[in-house]
């Protein structure tokens, strides 16, 4: 996996969107719009060299209830739904490993933004 921060304009294919781009072995995902964590985002999948098309963040990833206002509100209900989950006994992922691997991708981030350039994972 390599991952790599572009500004550029237009949505023809993932090289050419604004945003954060992680790259992979079939294609690349792309996330564009306002904050990563904040939003409002949006997604773009390109398969192969195909062009980037729009995609829906599937209902398995959404926590929180209809309703519950985009943004700061809602990754704050998430957030809480997932220790929530903890307390429960359902599977709450984040632990120390965890912690490292999103170090590593987040220095990662910032060597793809310093270099202009892909940087592997």
């Amino acid at each position: 996996m390599a991952f790599t921060s572009r500004k550029k304009t237009g949505i023809k294919s993932a090289k050419q969107l604004n945003g954060a781009t992680v790259w992979g072995r079939q294609g690349a995902i792309t996330i564009t719009g306002g904050s990563a964590n904040i939003g409002p985002n949006e997604i773009y999948v390109a398969k192969g060299k195909g062009a980037a098309e729009a995609v829906q963040v599937p209902d398995r990833f959404k926590l929180t209830p209809e309703g519950t206002p985009a943004g700061q509100a809602r990754n704050v209900a998430q957030a809480y739904t997932r220790f929530a989950d903890s307390k429960t006994g359902e599977r709450f992922d984040p632990d120390f490993d965890v912690a490292v691997t999103r170090h590593k991708l987040i220095d990662a981030i910032e060597r793809s933004s310093e270099q202009g350039k892909a940087v592997r994972l």
